[in-house]
């Protein structure tokens, strides 16, 4: 396989869990996870774990759905493998407040 090759180790992920389908319109990241948890996926995508970060995704959607847009994003970054797009999302700062 082209992971091997390249010394990805890739984990597989659920080929019967369909893609979400595309937003009609881009939603902004307004709200990001603790960066603790920006960290440890982080970990996971320099490990070449990117099912993982795709699981932890679709959870953190489920569980918070003010993080929707955050893991539609990461879920689609790293299906992609975009790694530029991954960077930007585990490493931003958190977005501002109106406080």
């Amino acid at each position: 396989a082209v992971a091997d090759l390249l010394g990805l180790a890739l984990d597989p992920v659920d080929a019967a869990a369909p893609p979400p389908a595309p937003p009609t319109t881009p939603r902004a990241v307004t709200a990001l996870p603790p960066a603790a948890e920006r960290a440890a996926l982080g970990e996971l995508v320099a490990d070449g774990r990117f099912g993982e970060v795709i699981r932890r995704a679709e959870e953190m959607k489920r569980s918070d759905p003010a993080l929707a847009a955050f893991a539609d994003e990461l879920r689609a970054a790293a299906l992609s493998l975009d790694l530029p797009a991954l960077d930007r999302l585990l490493g931003a700062a958190a977005p501002p407040t109106d406080a």
